[in-house]
C-alpha cells in the first residue's frame, strides 16, 4: 500500500471515528431528553422518544429501564417486569433499574423481592440519596424503624436539602413517639403550614386525633387553602365530631399543589 493509500485509510477511519462519536453524543441527548419527559411524567412524550431509541438498540440497559417504567407507571407490570429483567440481565449493576423493579413489586405485593432489589440499588449506589431513601421507606413500612431512621440520615448527609428525605425522617420519629424530632425535620422540610399538617398527619396515625384536629387548623391558619390540610382536617373532624373547616370559618381555595401529609413514596 502507498503512502497516498496509507493517508487516504488514515482519513476514512478518522472520519468513522467522528461520525460514530457524533451519533453516540446525539443518543446520550436523546436520552437525557426522555429521562426529563419520564422526570415530568409526560408518558406519551416520553414513549414516542423511548420507542425510537429502543427500534435502534433493542438492547440498550439505559433505554429499557425508561420504557419499563413507562409500562409500570401506565399499569402494564408484565411488560415493565420484563424490560427491568432484561435490562439487569444485560448489566447487572444497574441501581436505578433495581430501584425502579423494586418500585414496582412493593405495588405488587411482592414485598420479599422488592426488598431484595431495593437492598441492591443501595449496595450499587450507597453515595445515591434517592436510593438510601428508597430503601429507609421500604424499611419503614415493614416497622425496621431504627434502620429507616439511619438510612435517612446517611442519605441527609449527602443531600441536606431534601424536603422529601426530611419528612419521611420526620414520620419515621413520629411512629417512634418522638414528636419533638418529627416536628424539627417537618420544619426543615417545607413551609410552616406543611410542617404543622405533616405533624397533625403523624399524630393521627398515631391515635392522638385532638392534636391533630388542632394543628390542621394552624396549617390553614398559616395558609388558607392548603388542600391537604383542609381535607383532613374535614376527615378528622368527622371523627371526633366537632366542626369543620367551614363552621370554623376557614376559606376554601382550589389545591394549592402542595404535598400530601404522608410519607412520600419511592422514586
Amino acid at each position: 500500500m502507498g503512502s497516498l493509500q496509507k493517508a487516504a485509510l488514515v482519513v476514512a477511519l478518522l472520519a468513522c471515528a467522528c461520525a460514530s462519536d457524533r451519533e453516540q453524543r446525539e443518543r446520550a441527548l436523546r436520552k437525557s431528553i426522555a429521562m426529563e419527559l419520564l422526570v415530568q411524567r409526560d408518558w406519551a412524550a416520553a414513549f414516542n422518544k423511548v420507542r425510537d431509541l429502543h427500534a435502534e438498540d433493542p438492547r440498550d440497559p439505559d433505554v429499557l429501564t425508561m420504557r419499563g417504567i413507562i409500562f409500570r407507571e401506565k399499569g402494564m407490570a408484565a411488560e415493565a417486569e420484563a424490560d427491568f429483567v432484561e435490562a439487569l440481565a444485560i448489566h447487572s449493576d444497574r441501581a436505578d433499574t433495581h430501584s425502579a423493579l423494586a418500585v414496582m413489586l412493593e405495588a405488587q405485593g411482592r414485598g420479599k423481592e422488592a426488598l431484595e432489589h431495593h437492598r441492591a440499588a443501595a449496595d450499587l449506589a450507597p453515595e445515591s440519596p434517592d436510593a438510601l431513601n428508597n430503601l429507609a421507606f421500604a424499611l419503614f413500612a415493614r416497622n425496621q424503624r431504627d434502620e429507616s431512621i439511619a438510612l435517612y440520615k446517611e442519605a441527609l448527609r449527602l443531600d441536606p436539602t431534601s424536603a422529601r428525605v426530611r419528612n419521611n425522617l420526620g414520620f419515621a420519629y413520629a411512629r417512634g413517639g418522638d414528636f419533638a424530632k418529627a416536628s424539627r425535620e417537618f420544619a426543615s422540610g417545607g413551609s410552616p403550614a406543611e410542617a404543622k399538617n405533616n405533624l397533625g398527619f403523624a399524630y393521627e396515625k398515631a391515635g392522638n386525633l385532638a392534636a391533630a384536629y388542632d394543628l390542621y387548623q394552624q396549617a390553614l391558619a398559616l395558609q388558607p387553602g392548603h388542600e391537604q390540610a383542609w381535607n383532613n382536617l374535614v376527615e378528622i373532624a368527622k371523627k371526633l365530631d366537632r366542626p369543620g373547616p367551614e363552621a370554623l370559618g376557614l376559606k376554601h381555595a382550589t389545591d394549592t399543589g402542595e404535598r400530601d401529609a404522608k410519607a412520600e413514596k419511592p422514586n
